[in-house]
């Protein structure tokens, strides 16, 4: 059986973290971490880098609590880090 993807979850909302990750955790997936704001998340990196898991994904909401949006935090994701981003 293939492994399935490590996703991390910024949203600025609490119940979409929250339902997203029972889901998706139903299917197999593993969420690596969630976070409200492009600002949390960015610097919620480094320590997932620490752990053996990689993040395969991760699916940001578009309007994030914080001074930089969900595309700003998409486009740092993948400039820094090298992580693909799905924007909701």
């Amino acid at each position: 059986m293939q492994a399935k993807a490590n996703i991390l979850i910024v949203a600025d909302e609490s119940i979409f973290p929250l339902a997203t990750s029972d889901y998706l955790s139903s299917y197999g997936y593993t969420i690596v971490g969630t976070s409200n704001s492009g600002e949390s998340a960015l610097n919620h990196i480094p320590n997932l880098l620490k752990t053996p898991l990689q993040t395969d994904l991760a699916l940001i909401g578009v309007q994030l609590n914080g001074r930089i949006s969900g595309l700003q935090t998409a486009e740092l994701l993948r400039q820094h880090f090298n992580i693909p981003s799905s924007l909701c």
